[in-house]
């Protein structure tokens, strides 16, 4: 007497073929875009506008300058305003760490 096929056999075996005729559709999809030829880019003529700089441009306004850390500050003096002082900066502090506890060391019977 034969014995049946089980159902799952024969469902297998249609998965399989639709994926692998999923897996030829995408390779060939992909080697048929890639075999097209791409299209020449031609860039159009730019016409080149050369003028002069704007007046502002020309005589560009001073920049300050920074101070270095631990220097006095002196008097800053911007043209056409009243003097300003700068504050000094505030010291920095030492901030000291504790050093870290050794790890507790345990023992067990585990091993045995």
């Amino acid at each position: 007497m034969k014995k049946p096929k089980a159902q799952g056999q024969r469902t297998q075996g249609v998965k399989l073929m639709i994926s692998a005729a999923a897996l030829a559709a995408t390779l060939g999809g992909w080697a048929t875009l890639s075999s097209q030829a791409t299209p020449e880019m031609v860039a159009a003529p730019v016409a080149a506008v050369v003028s002069a700089p704007p007046a502002w441009l020309l005589n560009p306004p001073p920049i300050p300058t920074l101070q270095a850390i631990g220097t006095t500050p002196a008097a800053v003096q911007v043209p056409g305003t009243q003097p300003v002082v700068v504050a000094p900066a505030p010291a920095l502090r030492e901030v000291v760490v504790a050093p870290a506890r050794p790890a507790p060391v345990t023992t067990t019977q585990s091993s045995r």
